[in-house]
């Protein structure tokens, strides 16, 4: 299995750094205390193990290019020469993008190189042909945002009549973000928005600054199978409550599994209004412990950016000129908007 496959034209595009983190994570057994393949995101060498799991994906892939990409990995197993000849075989192009000098070196590839720029010892693209070729390439995260997109159209829901009416806020929203659906939908690609969402949460300093690790805090099934795979990539501990959001519920033993000073970060599949991030930062704090901030999937941004949350993080931002689904919340004021 892989995740971060994305077909565009004629090419197939693999991140190798998530593909590693997921084989860490999930797929490989501890094998030799040396390699840091149990690592989730942390892991940076890439292991025979990857490699096969990519050769199989583009068996009888023949019309194809494929581009592999080498950002986030630092190193690799020695014994990878025979896998990356036999990808060369199954595909009309192999093409490294974003790999370091040490890495060609160390896979006796050099014979490839042949003028290609080197930029502070990393190769931004090495066509793996003897002869010289041309080969365009698109940006990998263009085409992430693009099939993310596909993904949420395919999976918005009409809310008609009084579905539209939100309880917890009291708003209407005519449009409901069906993130069970894209799970269900592609699985695969699901884990690798989540793999990108572990990539941006390690990027927030002050949440992996030096420490007690921060524990992941979710309050829905949705937000469950999120932090499941979440906890696996970041090496966090999870605290899963049940569905809280109901302004009229009262969180009787809440209180006691949460850890005095321990820092929470809470995990959403979609924020809207920010209603249950509300409650789960008052619970928490309440609690005794430390709210952080708050990192999801799709984030409907409602305020201006000198007025957002600069604790908050998503994958996807919904916005005035990023609105694919055409998402609105109403007031009676203005049900026909």
């Amino acid at each position: 299995m892989v995740i971060s496959k994305i077909i565009h034209q004629d090419c197939l595009y693999f991140n190798l750094h998530a593909e590693q983190s997921f084989t860490g994570s999930f797929l490989a057994d501890k094998g030799d205390a040396g390699i840091n393949i149990c690592e989730g995101i942390f892991g940076s060498e890439l292991t025979m193990e990857t490699l096969d799991n990519i050769l199989a994906s583009l068996s009888g892939c023949p019309e194809y290019r494929a581009v592999l990409d080498f950002t986030g990995i630092r190193d690799v197993q020695a014994n990878l020469f025979k896998v990356i000849i036999e990808l060369t075989k199954l595909v009309k192009q192999l093409a490294f993008v974003n790999v370091s000098d040490k890495i060609i070196e160390k896979l006796n590839l050099g014979f490839f190189i042949n003028g290609n720029e080197l930029v502070e010892g990393v190769y931004p693209l090495v066509v793996l042909a003897t002869d010289a070729q041309s080969f365009e390439i698109a940006d990998p995260l263009s085409l992430f945002n693009d099939k993310f997109t596909e993904l949420l159209v395919a999976n918005t829901l009409d809310n008609l009549g009084d579905k539209a009416f939100r309880h917890n806020s009291p708003v209407y929203v005519p449009k409901f973000i069906d993130v069970k659906g894209m799970i269900t939908s592609d699985p695969s690609f699901f884990t690798y928005i989540i793999y990108h969402m572990a990539v941006k949460i390690h990027q927030k300093e002050d949440w992996s600054a030096p420490g007690d690790k921060p524990i992941l805090f979710c309050q829905n099934l949705n937000g469950s199978y999120i932090c499941s795979i979440l906890s696996r990539f970041l090496k966090w501990d999870m605290l899963s409550m049940d569905h809280i959001g109901p302004a009229n519920k009262v969180y009787s033993s809440i209180g006691n599994k949460i850890r005095s000073e321990a820092r929470y970060l809470v995990i959403s599949d979609v924020i809207c209004l920010g209603t249950e991030i509300k409650i789960c930062q008052n619970i928490i704090n309440y609690s005794g412990g430390r709210y952080l901030g708050n990192a999801c999937v799709v984030k409907i941004e409602t305020l201006l950016v000198e007025h957002q949350d600069k604790n908050s993080i998503s994958v996807f931002s919904i916005t005035e000129g990023n609105n694919p689904i055409d998402f609105k919340i109403l007031t009676a004021l203005s049900l026909q908007a």
